[in-house]
């Protein structure tokens, strides 16, 4: 039973730390964008003025 907890805990932790380098290697992919001064925008800040709430 000992080892079954154990190997559960593992894989736990394994998981974690998967996810957590997923989510760091996103981060590293987004970041010289965002220095760079991003180069994308909300879709909503790009609407065409006829799209734009409160417009006709």
């Amino acid at each position: 039973m000992l080892q079954r907890i154990t190997a559960e805990n593992a894989y736990a932790q394994a998981s974690t730390n998967f996810v957590r380098v997923q989510g760091q290697r996103l981060q590293d992919c987004v970041t010289p964008f965002a220095t760079l001064g991003g180069g994308w925008q909300n879709k909503a800040e790009i609407a065409l003025p006829a799209e734009q709430p409160g417009k006709s």
